[in-house]
């Protein structure tokens, strides 16, 4: 699923640094929420999607 030559791997590296840094900053106690991080990966792949396929045309 991960090739370079598509662009994808930026997608995935953002993605897990930004789940990093949201469950840095829960335990850190810089954001205090109770949502679970399926949500917030769903909603990222899902703007990776939209600028891959913007940035494609």
């Amino acid at each position: 699923m991960i090739h370079r030559d598509k662009g994808l791997l930026p997608i995935g590296a953002l993605i897990l640094i930004t789940l990093g840094v949201f469950w840095l900053a829960q335990d850190m106690g810089w954001i205090s929420t109770s949502i679970s991080w399926w949500p917030v990966l769903l909603i990222i792949i899902g703007l990776g999607v939209l600028i891959n396929n913007y940035w494609r045309k």
